[in-house]
């Protein structure tokens, strides 16, 4: 156990009781939890001590039966999400997981934090989406929006080649100081990319 980890063995959360300390490979801690109800599984320290995880998912099971929510719209979002980020046979997957798009640790296993979190979807036409397109799946890269505004995000993370690399219009907005709003406008206009970013007089490539 790391220097400045706490101890929580032997400590009981909610269903869950930490048996044995697990590091991260990007520093912080975790745990491996048993379960009252003869599961384990790992969990991130903060997470138990807020109460944000509480079982090994059988708690999320039993409300998810008991409430009758599985045939929402809002559970059949929640989990198409995690299947496009962790099921590499899942369509589309190359666009999330495959490159790298995660789903946040308070909604992995936990559909009543996703609920909690995001409401219930303010209409049929409204569907799940991240603000930024390289952005994970957590509240504060999300938003229920109308497929309209969906696509217009999705234009936002077309790449352009800068440098040698394949850069997004935001991290172009960053690099040449041009507004987010003015760059896009510019090249929505047909500029060239060169023209666009104003003051860099030539492409660094």
């Amino acid at each position: 156990m790391g220097p400045k980890a706490e101890n929580l063995e032997g400590l009981t959360f909610g269903k869950l009781t930490a048996i044995s300390y697990v590091k991260r490979p990007n520093g912080g801690a975790n745990w491996l939890c048993s379960c009252s109800c003869g599961g384990q599984k790992v969990v991130r320290a903060k997470f138990l001590k807020s109460g944000s995880v509480r079982s090994c998912g059988c708690l999320h099971a039993e409300a998810v039966v008991t409430h009758g929510d599985s045939n929402s719209s809002e559970y059949r979002t929640w989990d198409a999400m995690k299947r496009r980020c962790y099921q590499p046979t899942t369509k589309h997957f190359e666009h999330y997981g495959g490159r790298g798009i995660t789903v946040c640790d308070r909604w992995l296993d936990s559909y009543a934090n996703f609920l909690s979190d995001m409401g219930r979807r303010p209409s049929k036409r409204h569907s799940l989406d991240r603000i930024d397109n390289d952005g994970n799946y957590e509240l504060s890269n999300c938003r229920w929006t109308l497929q309209k505004i969906q696509i217009r995000n999705r234009s936002n993370a077309v790449k352009f080649e800068w440098g040698g690399k394949m850069l997004s219009q935001k991290e172009l907005s960053e690099i040449s100081g041009v507004p987010f709003g003015t760059l896009r406008s510019r090249l929505a206009r047909g500029w060239t990319l060169q023209k666009a970013m104003g003051k860099l007089a030539s492409n660094p490539s």
